[in-house]
């Protein structure tokens, strides 16, 4: 994101501002020309003019939200949080924020690091319609599409558990099927056929190839989505789930299976691991190499 932000920025004669709880994260954008804000949220919140924000949980938006009111903030600055949360988190956010004159919206955004870094992202952007007009451009510079949810922000984060909900029901969808393929004596490579002439979608495709290929290992020149966030954002799912009285069936046995990958010590996979836990269950090895 902050990679292809920097760059928009450039073309006008701008800069890009960035700060990271580990600071050697935020220095590689040194070498494309931003500049590395020391000094946390506060000196940001203090002097720029529109602010955006990733972050892992509830705790961590919680406690920037805290230092950007402290600061105190510029007049008129404009927040754009991107980060996964509760609806009910940030809509207590916004509420505080706001109390303290800064305009603020959410725009979660749909995609891994790597379709990050190729400007392939979805954001699901909710907020007052003349802040979003005026930040879009620099929204528009790190996705592909935007999703508009309307002016309450709450509902952009909201969006993005819905979303979720259908990329995690996608995944033990594949899980099953190749495990049922594997005991079938089909290949895996007519599950893929099936896939890329039936449903060829970016998450189905890459995710029916990533569980085909048994892919599941996390690096830098393999990025993902680990067991561990996927438990964080399935658990929000289903909280709002309980909250509006709905039943997400998939959502349990999503979560039953990652739970699974996280006691076996496989929180570091990426969540397509959930296919471990059905072969397991269907009498077939659970363990593949990390």
């Amino acid at each position: 994101m902050a990679f292809n932000l920097q760059s928009f920025l450039q073309k006008s004669g701008r800069s890009l501002r960035v700060w990271n709880r580990t600071l050697s994260k935020a220095s590689e954008l040194e070498s494309v020309g931003a500049i590395v804000e020391k000094n946390g949220p506060k000196a940001l919140a203090k002097e720029c003019d529109v602010l955006f924000s990733m972050l892992f949980d509830d705790a961590a938006l919680k406690q920037i939200c805290e230092e950007v009111t402290a600061a105190p903030p510029k007049k008129d600055l404009i927040w754009v949080d991107c980060s996964t949360v509760y609806p009910a988190t940030t809509k207590e956010v916004a509420a505080k924020v706001q109390s303290h004159g800064v305009r603020f919206a959410a725009c979660p955004m749909f995609g891994r690091p790597d379709a990050a870094k190729a400007k392939l992202l979805v954001g699901a952007f909710a907020g007052e319609e003349t802040l979003k007009l005026g930040v879009r451009p620099y929204i528009e510079a790190m996705t592909r599409a935007i999703i508009d949810v309307g002016t309450e922000p709450h509902h952009g984060t909201t969006q993005k558990l819905c979303g979720n909900f259908f990329i995690a029901s996608c995944i033990e969808m594949i899980s099953e099927a190749v495990t049922l393929a594997d005991k079938s004596g089909l290949s895996r490579q007519n599950v893929l056929d099936f896939i890329n002439t039936m449903l060829p979608c970016p998450v189905i495709q890459g995710y029916g190839t990533r569980i085909c290929e048994d892919n599941l290992a996390i690096s830098p020149s393999n990025p993902g989505f680990a067991v561990k966030g996927g438990l964080k954002d399935v658990g929000l799912m289903r909280r709002l789930a309980d909250e509006t009285s709905t039943k997400l069936h998939i959502a349990d046995i999503v979560y039953e299976h990652l739970e699974k990958q996280l006691e076996k010590g496989h929180g570091d996979l990426d969540w397509g691991s959930v296919v471990l836990s059905v072969r397991e269950e269907s009498g077939l090895p659970g363990e593949v190499e990390k």
